[in-house]
């Protein structure tokens, strides 16, 4: 008994300090801490289409305004607060960013005043009319100015200069996110021996679950107040587990193992994937639509061409 309780005040104080001492350790080498440039399965494609663009000869571009991409699945008071509602128009912006840069067009940061209502600048009142409209004049002013600097770029990388600019108004929501699945699937099979020994149980399957998410993307000419191209895109999550366990028994023993396969597409990622198919149609409809040759849709599989393709005049 003496050396029990000799032991035990022997190793107190280290019981007591080992737990003082806890320490730490960052792993700072893994690549999962490592970043890396935002990829979906539409990437390739957006990639392609840059690539076509700097190799045309183009003759003109367009001014993007892009508006806010609200969650409209929810109620509007609460839409900023939607699960949908992260910003996607950064997202937007930058993958339109990949595709036309400033020797090919203009993607706007802000939308500029003239797409609000009705302001007086130099005693001149500019912004919306009364029927949604935009001044002809000072749409044609502000294009001019992008038109120069444009210019300057393509003239510092020996290109042609571009004989115009037109500005377009890009608008779009979020209209469809399943709270329940469009389409579950499962199958298992389980087994086992009890009441005698040994004791044992066998247990598999698969299941696996899809959501749906849709966008809504809008061009419209401000100078009309009218849309001019609409498309709408839906995407599905997939979600996929297979599970398998086994276990024996015998004379009180116990022997178990386990295995679970979890596969998840996160919502935000599929968020990313609509937007850039957004960003990969609205410069097909536009450049692609004016310079033919480029042959834009030839940019994804042959079973995804109908994706900027289907319904295009």
């Amino acid at each position: 008994m003496r050396y029990k309780k000799r032991l035990s005040l022997v190793l107190l104080p280290l019981i007591l300090s080992s737990c003082s001492q806890t320490q730490i350790k960052v792993d700072e080498e893994n690549d999962y801490n490592s970043p890396s440039v935002r990829k979906t399965s539409l990437s390739s494609a957006l990639s392609c289409a840059s690539n076509r663009l700097e190799h045309a000869n183009l003759t003109g571009g367009f001014i993007f305004s892009i508006s806010d991409i609200p969650d409209g699945t929810v109620k509007s008071s609460v839409a900023v607060d939607g699960p949908l509602s992260d910003e996607e128009r950064i997202e937007l912006i930058d993958s339109l960013l990949g595709m036309v840069d400033m020797s090919r067009g203009v993607v706007l940061t802000k939308n500029p005043p003239i797409f609000s209502m009705a302001f007086t600048e130099n005693n001149k009142e500019s912004g919306y009319t009364r029927y949604g409209t935009v001044d002809g004049g000072t749409l044609n002013s502000m294009a001019n100015d992008y038109l120069s600097v444009a210019n300057a770029v393509r003239k510092s990388n020996k290109l042609p200069p571009l004989k115009s600019l037109n500005v377009l108004a890009i608008d779009g929501a979020f209209t469809r996110n399943d709270l329940e699945p469009a389409y579950k699937k499962s199958n298992g099979f389980n087994g086992g021996v009890s009441g005698q020994e040994p004791t044992g149980n066998i247990d598999f399957g698969q299941s696996g679950k899809t959501k749906g998410v849709s966008l809504v993307v809008t061009i419209s000419n401000p100078l009309f107040n009218q849309v001019i191209a609409s498309r709408s895109f839906t995407a599905y999550s997939l979600e996929k587990d297979n599970t398998f366990k086994i276990s024996f028994g015998y004379k009180g023993g116990y022997l178990g193992y386990s295995y679970e396969d979890i596969i998840v597409q996160p919502t935000h990622g599929i968020q990313q994937a609509l937007i850039d198919a957004a960003a990969l149609w609205i410069v097909d409809e536009t450049y692609g639509d004016t310079h033919k040759e480029m042959n834009l849709h030839s940019c994804l599989k042959p079973e995804a061409g109908k994706l900027i393709r289907e319904n295009h005049s």
